[in-house]
């Protein structure tokens, strides 16, 4: 994968971008996922990886949001979201950058804004950490999640979920968006003491942790340049990943997004890899 390295530069500086406008804004970001794990591991990018996440709690991700519809960002980035786009189909938003393209199998038949990107997801407050008020809702969300890929048509879901998806798919996309954010919101500003990410891939129970775990944030090492990163960061890497997170997966679990088609500059004719 000739094109990896230099993949994780372009996101290394859409997340310079990303950081100056929250350092500007006293805004709290974290870096979170594999890309804390990458920071532990190998100060930096896990070797085969090729996205980057961060986290925001809801009152900085919001006024991020914000600041991005009235042009905070720089003019080679953009935010690519509900708020930007009223078919947008995912749970968190992305800044892209502009003049690139990282086209996944799954989306490969959208016209849709394809620039190479960093996702960015909302923390939000839970009372508890498991309860039955919170499994119904993380279900609800979910639920909505796969209505919204129904509609888009892609290609994530089984037949059956299909199924079950039709009694929604006459909804605009963009109310679907709103009922799933007022879900994720529910339990914010009730002395909550828990922070929860709703969109992450691992399951809710173990992205629900106590908010000292986050803060105050601490400085890590990740790609020659100190970032945020949760205070805790040893209780969260155990949590997502397990006690043996500084061991190498299997060979054949080092697996990346598998584009189907990287261009690092539209408007040159420099290399694209399909």
């Amino acid at each position: 994968m000739e094109y990896l390295r230099e993949l994780q530069k372009v996101e290394t500086e859409i997340l310079d971008e990303i950081v100056r406008v929250c350092e500007e804004n006293e805004l709290d970001y974290f870096l979170i996922g594999g890309t804390l794990l990458g920071a532990v591991r190998h100060k930096g990018f896990i070797p085969w990886d090729d996205d980057l996440d961060i986290v925001m709690p809801r009152d900085s991700f919001d006024r991020f949001i914000r600041l991005c519809q009235k042009g905070c960002l720089s003019e080679e980035y953009y935010l690519h979201s509900k708020e930007t786009d009223p078919e947008y189909w995912l749970i968190f938003p992305k800044v892209r950058k502009k003049n690139t393209i990282f086209d996944e199998k799954n989306i490969a038949h959208l016209d849709v804004p394809k620039g190479i990107y960093v996702d960015i997801f909302p923390l939000d407050d839970a009372k508890k950490e498991q309860s039955p008020g919170k499994w119904l809702r993380t279900k609800m969300i979910k639920y909505i999640n796969a209505v919204l890929c129904y509609k888009k048509k892609i290609p994530v879901i089984s037949r059956s979920k299909k199924l079950c998806c039709v009694p929604f798919g006459w909804m605009p996309m963009i109310w679907l968006s709103t009922i799933q954010s007022r879900l994720m919101q529910m339990e914010n500003g009730k002395n909550a003491e828990y922070f929860v990410n709703y969109g992450s891939n691992y399951k809710t129970v173990k992205q629900t942790m106590r908010k000292e775990v986050y803060f105050p944030p601490c400085k890590l090492e990740f790609e020659g340049k100190l970032y945020n990163c949760p205070n805790d960061w040893e209780y969260v890497l155990k949590r997502i990943f397990g006690p043996n997170y500084m061991q190498l997966p299997p060979i054949e679990k080092r697996v990346t997004h598998r584009p189907v088609r990287i261009c690092f500059d539209t408007r040159l004719e420099g290399k694209n890899y399909d």
